[in-house]
């Protein structure tokens, strides 16, 4: 009795544990401040951007959270940020990364009262160029409502900063025999399922696509506005997967912040047309959910001059989560893009086979025909008299 009372005990931590990870999310809890210093708030053209940020539970129990989307990664690998010269607003210009589901080891607790400082290098995610003042804001959330500002952190840089421009990898790069066969085959199944997703979008009949399935299980609730833009990024994906170059860097050791052995690939999306592919890419299967195929599809989606998605949630059910409640949001998600061409398990668009009748256009051989109309007939007091004249003839 005692053996199953233990098994027993166990099986609901395990199931506990389990629920916690897939419930994972980048926001942060309301409990955790977060606090931003730099050693100078005047900096010159050559002072490093180092940002130490201080995450404090400011509640009276004990916290567990998510460290990505947050510095506690030790780098910048989303945007959480919101730095702004004058009012306008930095764009991110730093890293998309497709990762797995997390495991316990990228998650943090702190106690009650307890602190976690950090430094990382602002650089790595915003390219502050321009000479003059600068707020920087932390984002405590990821969803399509904008996070309350945190107080801001002024700096002023004194000087114009020089532009340091991105890398740009070969075609193969680090990338043995094997591997280059292996992204092949995975670049060509990518561009097919982009392809077919575009038509999907662009094939369905109006008069069914606010009940189309397979789109509002990754985009949400139907919107004439929302499904074109969905239509227009997907058909961007599908034209660069089948028309542009892609490089491909199969290193993927030394980018703080990034685990190799539970990413699948990175991008920065300014740096057109080149990924970073990563352990998980490799144990990943060619289709199907989380695909090699259908990572590709998800970098490019990345790229400003494509889609510009970003990363919102994890996994399938996440994006359906993000869908179902913040369908503004499930259309900017590298994932939903991801997940619509995957396809994976299958569901069907409307064609145009399944759409009733135009009734504005009737067939000519099923509409009812007017009655013809009557030959004119003699009126009934003139028969009397003819009938006369044919007698007076005949005498």
């Amino acid at each position: 009795m005692k053996i199953k009372k233990i098994l027993r005990i166990l099986a609901s931590v395990l199931l506990c544990s389990i629920l916690l990870i897939g419930q994972a999310s980048a926001d942060l809890p309301s409990q955790v401040s977060v606090g931003m210093a730099m050693p100078k708030s005047q900096l010159e053209a050559d002072d490093a951007l180092s940002l130490q940020l201080t995450y404090t539970n400011s509640g009276s129990e004990s916290v567990r959270f998510l460290k990505w989307g947050t510095g506690l990664e030790g780098g910048i690998t989303e945007n959480f940020l919101n730095i702004e010269i004058d009012g306008v607003r930095i764009p991110y210009s730093g890293i998309h990364a497709k990762r797995t589901a997390p495991q316990p080891q990228h998650f943090v607790t702190l106690l009650a009262g307890a602190s976690q400082t950090v430094t990382v290098d602002i650089s790595q995610g915003y390219k502050l160029t321009q000479k003059g003042v600068y707020e920087i804001f932390y984002e405590r959330s990821h969803g399509e409502a904008p996070s309350a500002k945190s107080q801001p952190l002024t700096i002023e840089l004194t000087e114009e900063r020089p532009i340091i421009l991105a890398k740009q990898p070969a075609i193969f790069e680090n990338c043995s025999a094997s591997q280059q066969s292996q992204i092949n085959q995975a670049l060509g199944q990518a561009a097919r399922i982009a392809g077919t997703a575009r038509n999907d979008l662009n094939n369905a009949p109006q008069s069914l696509r606010p009940n189309a399935r397979r789109y509002r299980e990754w985009f949400g609730q139907f919107d004439a506005g929302r499904y074109q833009t969905v239509t227009n990024r997907m058909t961007s994906i599908a034209s660069a997967l089948s028309n542009q170059r892609i490089g491909f860097d199969c290193d993927c050791t030394g980018q703080q912040g990034i685990d190799p052995n539970f990413t699948f690939a990175f991008v920065f999306p300014s740096d057109a047309f080149n990924m970073t592919l990563c352990g998980a890419f490799w144990r990943a299967r060619l289709l199907g959910t989380d695909s090699r195929s259908g990572t590709i599809v998800h970098e490019v989606s990345h790229f400003n001059i494509v889609a510009n998605t970003d990363d919102f949630r994890p996994n399938q059910q996440g994006i359906r989560q993000l869908a179902s409640s913040q369908p503004n949001s499930a259309i900017r998600a590298a994932n939903a893009y991801e997940y619509f061409a995957e396809n994976t398990p299958f569901l069907s668009m409307p064609s145009a086979a399944d759409a009733p009748p135009d009734e504005s256009e009737p067939d000519p051989e099923t509409e009812p025909q007017p009655e013809p109309e009557p030959e004119p007939s003699v009126p009934a007091f003139i028969v009397p008299m003819l009938d006369l004249l044919l007698l007076m003839g005949r005498s």
